[in-house]
């Protein structure tokens, strides 16, 4: 109450407004200003290692198997050819071959998105090119989301949590900078969350899609979030066509599953062959069954 008697609000505890576009954490000053930076990194880093990779002439990870027309070094991206980079590489290029049955444990959609886009440009642009520059809308992409939802949830709480994302020494600095999906992921986890706060429910399972499509992870939120929409569906707060659209990424995921275990012949394949790298991927869920 002010000294003529009107109302006062502090700002902070106002919502967003509503009259914003959608894409205005894209377009935010500190968003912006990060993405340059990671992007220069990033570059730093591929002129580097491409620079390295030229002098000694040798090819490392999955690269010798590979179609030649994509074998061209192009210094920015030699990078995206090292180890998860040169994976997707193999995938968007030779699909699921059984040359290594470890390319199951990457979830189709990185992979998919490259190759529909090198076969746009008539497969004449290079392979790690096209990685490069999907990993840089990643990154773009997961900043201004965590952006948005922290911004959101309250006034200057998200240059804060993304500035924690970026430093946070539960993440390493190279999945900013090399080819690695968790940018993506970070965006469609974000993202996700928004649209369900927002009631957005055919949108937010369509990312819940996409997210469990790009890393078997993503499955344990959409449940959540299914779960969440079942509950509020019992108490009458929630229409019944949410729990319907919730269904989305959980049949996706399980026709995914399934499809690749009667192909490899390996019960829950795309978590099983993470263990040739060491990985005891989802073991803890799967108690006494042998399948590693």
């Amino acid at each position: 109450m002010d000294s003529a008697g009107n109302m006062t609000v502090d700002a902070n505890t106002l919502p967003i407004e509503s009259s914003r576009r959608w894409w205005w954490p894209y377009t935010h000053p500190l968003v912006v200003r990060i993405c340059i930076v990671l992007l220069i990194l990033k570059v730093i880093l591929g002129v580097s290692a491409g620079a390295a990779v030229a002098s000694r002439g040798v090819l490392h990870g999955w690269t010798h198997i590979l179609n030649s027309r994509s074998l061209s070094y192009t210094f920015g991206t030699s990078e995206l050819t090292e180890g998860e980079g040169s994976l997707f590489w193999n995938i968007a290029v030779n699909g699921y071959t059984d040359y290594d049955q470890k390319n199951i444990a990457k979830f189709p959609l990185y992979s998919a998105v490259t190759r529909s886009l090198w076969n746009v440009t008539g497969q004449t642009v290079s392979v790690t090119l096209i990685l490069s520059i999907l990993h840089s809308l990643m990154v773009w992409a997961g900043v201004a989301e965590t952006y948005r939802f922290w911004e959101e949830y309250r006034a200057g709480y998200g240059r804060r949590a993304v500035l924690w994302l970026l430093l946070s020494p539960l993440f390493v600095l190279h999945i900013w900078l090399a080819s690695y999906m968790e940018p993506g992921f970070i965006a469609l986890m974000w993202l996700s969350l928004t649209l369900e706060y927002k009631r957005k429910w055919a949108l937010c399972s369509a990312a819940l899609l996409c997210l469990t499509m790009l890393q078997p992870s993503g499955v344990i939120l959409a449940c959540f979030l299914g779960v969440r929409r079942l509950y509020q569906w019992s108490k009458g707060k929630t229409p019944l066509t949410a729990v319907v659209w919730a269904l989305l990424p959980g049949a996706a995921w399980l026709i995914w599953i399934v499809f690749t275990s009667l192909w490899f012949h390996r019960f829950l394949a795309a978590y099983a062959f993470q263990d040739q790298w060491g990985r005891g991927t989802f073991r803890w869920a799967l108690g006494a069954v042998d399948c590693f």
